[in-house]
């Protein structure tokens, strides 16, 4: 018997018009080669063609089976039990087409689209824009981004909307180490966890891709107590965190580096998953006058016996400053770090309580 055989149905629909015939029923899809896709493809297409699509979408389910199970834990899919037919069975196509393509380990984001869109070529009906589109969709759930994937409406965004959150939620735009061997994919992709989360704070870009929801505004007065770094960030760092992004353009005064190593405990004290923290800041000056380059490197060493590495990326023109974590949340602040007033004294309240000290008046988002 041929591995595609089964029962028959006696009419067929071929590009929306009917032919009779008999057609052998699909058995269930037996490996990941793309072979074997392309006739359990045909076969089943051919068989449920006339149905209905919620008979299509059910027995494309049921049919695809344990080898189906599998490949939905590597694709997005925002709500696989509304998804169209035909959608299900465009990312199947691009997955077993493209799986053996992938981001190497020492190569950025903006090198890998480059090679995509000069590799990857149309097929059937399918736009080269819109496949390379659904690899790199592919791509950051493997990379255990599908939390982030799903707070925008990603079918309304561009290749290039797409590739700038990625960028934004990796550290640096380069691929970080990959997950466990033994972590469940469906872990990364929470379509398939069934769980949902509050919604994060948003990132600066354009409308199109903002999240569907922002947390909150928070205006700090001059003069007014009560926000120390466990008050404003303390609500974002948890658990989940496994890596956070600062960029804070001025540590060359001791007090500056004093808040960053504050924040650096307050993320070890709270993200229990932390590994990585990054920091661009200005470039010192090449005597090194104000320590900053010799006390960082203190930092990072007391920070690699906690087990977090410090990555410090040296700039000549960061301005803005802003604190992004893996779990999404970019949280932009006017005056970054450094919101507090002098103590009056080396006695005086808030000299180590921050929520005791007095602030100069700033926004955080």
């Amino acid at each position: 018997m041929h591995p595609f055989s089964g029962p028959v149905n006696k009419i067929v629909i071929f590009h929306g018009g009917t032919q009779s015939g008999t057609v052998r029923k699909p058995a269930k899809l037996r490996s990941t080669s793309s072979e074997d896709w392309s006739h359990w493809k045909n076969c089943f297409c051919k068989y449920y063609g006339p149905m209905r699509e919620s008979k299509q979408k059910k027995n494309f389910y049921r049919y695809t089976g344990r080898v189906g199970k599998e490949i939905l834990k590597k694709i997005y899919i925002e709500d696989p039990q509304n998804a169209k037919f035909q959608l299900l069975l465009f990312k199947f196509d691009v997955y077993f087409k493209y799986r053996e393509v992938a981001r190497k380990q020492d190569q950025s984001i903006d090198e890998y689209i480059t090679y995509l869109t000069e590799t990857i070529r149309g097929f059937e009906s399918y736009g080269s824009q819109e496949i390379v589109k659904e690899k790199v969709l592919q791509d950051m759930v493997s990379e255990c981004l599908g939390d982030t994937l799903r707070r925008y409406d990603i079918y309304k965004l561009s290749l290039s909307d797409l590739v700038q959150i990625w960028k934004d939620a990796s550290v640096n735009g380069v691929c970080g180490p990959l997950p466990p061997a033994k972590k469940d994919l469906h872990q990364c992709n929470p379509v398939l966890q069934g769980s949902f989360e509050r919604p994060r704070v948003g990132f600066e870009v354009s409308k199109r891709m903002l999240p569907k929801k922002f947390i909150k505004n928070r205006i700090i007065n001059y003069n007014s107590k009560g926000h120390g770094y466990e008050s404003v960030f303390g609500e974002f760092l948890d658990e989940n965190v496994t890596w956070i992004r600062i960029d804070e353009p001025y540590l060359k005064d001791f007090y500056q580096r004093q808040n960053f190593l504050r924040f650096c405990e307050l993320a070890r004290k709270k993200c229990a998953s932390l590994s990585t923290i990054s920091l661009e800041t200005t470039k010192p000056d090449s005597n090194d006058k104000s320590g900053q380059k010799k006390e960082l490197e203190e930092l990072k060493n007391n920070l690699a016996e906690n087990k977090i590495e410090l990555r410090i990326l040296d700039s000549d023109t960061l301005h803005d400053r802003q604190i992004k974590l893996s779990t999404g949340y970019v949280i932009k602040i006017g005056r970054g770090l450094h919101y507090f007033q002098p103590t009056r004294g080396r006695y005086a309240l808030g000299s180590y309580d921050l929520d005791l000290r007095p602030c100069l008046k700033t926004v955080t988002n």
